[in-house]
């Protein structure tokens, strides 16, 4: 085939393509790769292929042939018993690297150090200052943040984890979480201590997906890991494992429109098992989404703020459900190991796990968000800043409730609302 034609390479791919087909290889271009269990069968299978290859009239360069290797180079990692590793050729090339005096330079080390960037559970957060350099209209400072998200990813070729090869005959789990500024995702297959990952993935949130909602941003992190290893899943048994539940959530809108319709549609495709796992024991999706840096390059950008209230930690929150005796009931359910017929009905009624905090999501609700579950001895509290407060105007029943309902949950609200109203001393004496 001629040299320099722009369809030369996926004309050539595509007759691979059919080559293989029926053949236990695999091709890329011209690198031909044959696996086999045993020595025996690897002598049968190469005959196959040999037999093949005289009828499609192909020849194989011997000097650029390696038989019967139980370790083999191929796309530029090493392919083993074990698992999938870095080249160390590679890897030392990347260690001279010296560091970058301009944009250009950082993006070409960036671009290199991507290549590997399934082995490393935390890349983007660890490239997230060199990664800021590339934007437009931000002046070049080379700091010590940058010097050390340089360093760091250099150090991390070092040493990468070996990845194991796709079970496609296993079930496979998936943990996703989202922070403010980034995804994360990881690609497993077994249990306990057998568990391994397949790949890492990770990636910074846009302008856009900043201003998403918790829950929004939950969800993405889902919906983008599951498009990002469909060619491992598609087809396949997948669990999703997360310390938050978007896609209860998603799935269960009662009008899903825009972006959330076209995510429902998405996980349409695939055969999901949700999971819901508290986030310390969710550490490895959690870091690749979280990870604090010292230094922050300014940026003059116009942005949205989303104020979440109320405005305490999740800690101080799940404290004060916990002194509710019927709240702590459902609380330890969910993170209990073991699921009972209780934690099955808690679900169906929409209550969920965040961060430790019980919240409950309505079916019958308009709304995009979960809404926070209000201990006993809050009630009134709540009452007094959107009905007595001075922003509030003092709204009749059904202003109250629907204000309240947005944001928070208890069962009975409607009824103790109204009650509230109907004694509400200043309504009485002025709405008369």
């Amino acid at each position: 085939m001629p040299f320099g034609l722009l369809n030369a390479p996926p004309t050539f791919q595509r007759l691979m393509d059919m080559f293989c087909r029926n053949l236990p290889a695999m091709a890329y271009l011209d690198d031909i790769i044959v696996l086999s269990p045993t020595f025996d069968q690897h002598l049968l299978d190469l005959v196959t292929v040999f037999l093949k290859l005289k009828d499609y009239k192909l020849r194989a360069n011997r000097s650029k042939c390696h038989f019967a290797c139980s370790r083999v180079k191929y796309l530029g990692l090493w392919i083993t018993s074990r698992g999938i590793e870095v080249d160390p050729d590679k890897v030392s090339a990347v260690q001279k690297i010296p560091p970058p005096r301009n944009v250009k330079q950082v993006q070409s080390f960036l671009q290199t150090c991507s290549w590997y960037r399934k082995f490393m559970p935390n890349f983007s957060e660890i490239a997230r200052p060199l990664s800021n350099l590339t934007k437009n209209k931000i002046v070049w400072t080379w700091t010590a943040s940058e010097q050390n998200a340089f360093t760091t990813l250099k150090n991390c070729l070092v040493s990468p984890p070996i990845l194991s090869q796709a079970d496609f005959t296993k079930p496979f789990v998936l943990r996703t979480d989202g922070s403010s500024y980034a995804l994360g995702a990881v690609l497993l297959q077994g249990a306990d201590m057998e568990e391994h990952p397949i790949e890492y993935a990770s990636r910074l949130l846009n302008s856009a997906e900043r201003n998403y909602s918790t829950t929004e941003r939950e969800a993405l992190a889902v919906v983008w890991a599951l498009n990002k290893f469909r060619g491992y899943i598609e087809g396949s048994k997948i669990t999703v494992a997360s310390d938050h539940q978007p896609l209860k959530w998603l799935m269960k809108l009662k009008s899903p429109s825009g972006r959330l319709a076209r995510w429902a549609l998405q996980l349409q495709s695939f055969d999901l098992n949700l999971e819901y796992i508290p986030g310390k024991s969710n550490v490895v999706a959690d870091m690749l989404s979280r990870l604090d840096y010292d230094q922050e390059i300014p940026s003059c950008e116009e942005n949205t703020v989303s104020i979440d209230f109320p405005a305490r930690s999740p800690m101080e929150i799940r404290e004060e459900q916990l002194k509710d005796e019927d709240l702590r009931k459902i609380i330890h359910c969910f993170e209990n190991d073991d699921k009972d017929v209780n934690h099955a009905n808690w679900l169906e009624r929409g209550y969920l796990m965040n961060q430790g905090v019980l919240y409950r999501f309505s079916h019958d609700s308009e709304s995009e968000e979960a809404q926070l579950v209000v201990p006993t001895h809050e009630r009134d509290k709540i009452l007094k800043e959107h009905h007595d407060s001075p922003n509030a105007a003092h709204y009749g029943s059904d202003g109250t409730y629907q204000r309240i309902a947005k944001r928070y949950f208890w069962i009975g609200m409607r009824k103790f609302i109204t009650n509230y109203v109907k004694n509400c001393l200043d309504c009485a004496r002025f709405k008369a």
